[in-house]
């Protein structure tokens, strides 16, 4: 940007979309100070002049989130979408409190049709009639269609799932690859089991494991729905082979017998929770089924989604999905758009895979404009909101091919971490992160590379802790589908768990800081640790983390934390309950 200026370019040439506004705020400012610096350097007087103009200019460029961008041209062509000038942001208080009041109007003009499909419906989600189930799953909906560029297409889609056909949907797709993936795992557990085998030479065992594993590789992800289906409805499980004096058999034996149970468990799942029925007539009638209740629910929603609009029109608000939508109808006028996309000579756009590819496209629609994109699609934090990474990766590989004035820049060095963190990162992510799983072949387009050589302060890059739940815990931590994390008992059990990995915490820590262990610091070259040194890191707030703080203040750590306490544990309110 700054060289562009230099050039003779103005600031208000300029469009530069960042992820938050605090970044936004930080890129003015950076820029300011280099405009500044530079004319500081000048002897030129009209070069001089240019920037002294373009430092003034600074406070109108166009440095923003996308979000904010979106209200800026809502709030200058509101009357094509004949809405009010006076528009303001929504805050979430406002947002809840409308969503709830919407789809209180919502359910209740559902209610008066008394359609009997829909009170069965209701009732196989809320038997207590709070209807707090069938709300979340609107709610749900609402969101997911919210961020979809094309909503009425996307219910088409849906509707396709369930009318063309058992060979034909997309769901029994998915369901066949979710049962070959089942299988798959089953497949390494039981090949194992038959190594061992051959390496003691346990011929009955190994005869049990192979045909075990012939049954399951006849499932297979080249097989259709219908194939698998008959595979799975058809699987005879061999018996485990009678107790022997040999110990070692023995055991393994005992291990292929505890297997061959979770996955006599597994198959009994399939068959009646994912199958549905052997008679593959029945499954079509069950997708027709299914078909009647989606349809109701996005009734429901489209009544709430209506009411919802409805509701805050009424007070002059938008929220921040309403924001890209609006943007996208105002530029939907040929008009208009040539208008705001003749203004930018240059768009430059941060965490791109995060970010509406259509407003961006349309937005610089004139062909007049050059476009610079900064992404990561692994970084996508936005899959929830539906964005979809694969758009990176599909600028990746077309400017990678540098046609034209198309090129891409891989920038590959890491400036901040060792070269050991790196290593382990690439070899965990080399493992999990590939086209098939992300989308992503990390190991061929995603390696780190260590941009600066650190000095070694003799502490390992990276140590892993596991925490034992104990002999009493052992079957809850061992749900019985052992690949499902959604269905573990996890949540039953956090405050035991929290309590266990606090101790190794405590225990870690206190050797860190006792043992006179040496870190490098840019400033004093090498030092003890200090506690200020060290962070705990969690996937999210909560009670897990609560309590793992209380047990580092417990044990005399001195803890900074941003996590979430509970109202009842606040003093205030514990002191009005020592009076009752």
């Amino acid at each position: 940007v700054l060289y562009n200026i230099e050039k003779g370019g103005s600031v208000l040439d300029f469009l530069l979309i960042t992820f938050t506004d605090a970044a936004a705020s930080q890129m003015r400012t950076k820029l300011q100070k280099a405009l500044i610096k530079r004319y500081n350097e000048l002897d030129d007087f009209s070069k001089k002049q240019h920037l002294q103009r373009q430092i003034s200019l600074l406070p109108q460029a166009d440095i923003s989130t996308i979000h904010t961008f979106c209200f800026k041209i809502i709030k200058k062509y509101f009357y094509i979408l004949s809405l009010n000038a006076g528009l303001k942001i929504a805050d979430e208080e406002e947002v809840y409190d409308l969503k709830e009041k919407a789809f209180q109007i919502a359910l209740e003009k559902e209610l008066k049709r008394e359609d009997l499909n829909f009170l069965e419906l209701l009732s196989s989600y809320d038997s207590k009639r709070n209807f707090g189930a069938i709300k979340q799953i609107v709610f749900e909906i609402f969101g997911f269609l919210q961020n979809e560029a094309n909503p009425e297409k996307f219910k088409q889609k849906i509707n396709d799932v369930y009318t063309k056909g058992i060979e034909n949907s997309k769901l029994v797709s998915v369901i066949n690859d979710y049962v070959c993936e089942i299988v798959g795992f089953w497949k390494n557990a039981f090949s194992s089991i038959l190594t061992k085998a051959q390496n003691i030479g346990y011929e009955k065992l190994e005869s049990a494991c192979g045909e075990l594993l012939r049954q399951l590789s006849l499932i297979k992800n080249e097989n259709n729905f219908l194939q698998n289906h008959q595979v799975v409805f058809s699987i005879v499980l061999p018996k485990k082979p009678t107790k022997t004096t040999d110990e070692m058999k023995e055991e393994l034996s005992e291990e292929f017998g505890s297997l061959k149970k979770k996955l006599q468990e597994d198959l009994a799942r399939l068959k009646t929770k994912v199958y549905l029925s052997e008679d593959t007539n029945k499954l079509q009638e069950n997708l027709l089924w299914c078909k009647q209740n989606v349809d109701l629910l996005l009734q429901l929603e489209e009544e709430f989604s209506h009411t919802f609009q409805k509701l805050k029109l009424e007070r002059n608000l938008l929220d921040f999905s309403d924001l890209e939508h609006y943007a996208l109808k105002v530029l939907q006028n040929d008009d208009v758009c040539a208008e705001i996309s003749s203004r930018f000579k240059q768009i430059f756009v941060d965490e791109y895979q995060d970010v509406n590819e259509e407003l961006v496209t349309k937005i610089c629609s004139s062909g007049q404009c050059t476009l610079f994109l900064v992404g990561d699609p692994k970084q996508s934090i936005y899959r929830f909101r539906n964005t979809k990474p694969e758009i990176m990766i599909d600028k990746l590989e077309k400017f990678s091919q540098n046609v034209g004035d198309k090129q891409a820049i891989i920038l590959s060095h890491n400036f901040r971490s060792d070269e050991n963190i790196l290593n382990f990162v690439n070899f965990i992510f080399s493992k999990i992160m590939t086209s098939k799983t992300a989308k992503i072949d990390y190991e061929k387009t995603s390696m780190f590379k260590a941009g600066l050589s650190f000095e070694k302060p003799g502490l390992n890059a990276v140590e892993i802790d596991l925490v034992s739940a104990g002999r009493e815990k052992k079957e809850k931590l061992h749900p019985q589908n052992v690949y499902s994390v959604r269905e573990a008992s996890y949540e039953q059990d956090e405050l035991f768990y929290a309590k266990s990995e606090a101790k190794i915490i405590v225990d870690r820590i206190t050797d860190l800081v006792n043992e006179s262990y040496k870190i490098f610091d840019p400033e004093k070259g090498f030092r003890s640790v200090e506690y200020r040194d060290i962070a705990v890191l969690f996937r999210s707030r909560g009670e897990y983390v609560n309590e793992i703080v209380s047990e580092l203040e417990n044990s005399g750590v001195p803890v900074k934390a941003f996590s979430e306490d509970s109202v009842m544990e606040k003093y205030e309110v514990q002191v009005l309950f020592s009076y009752f």
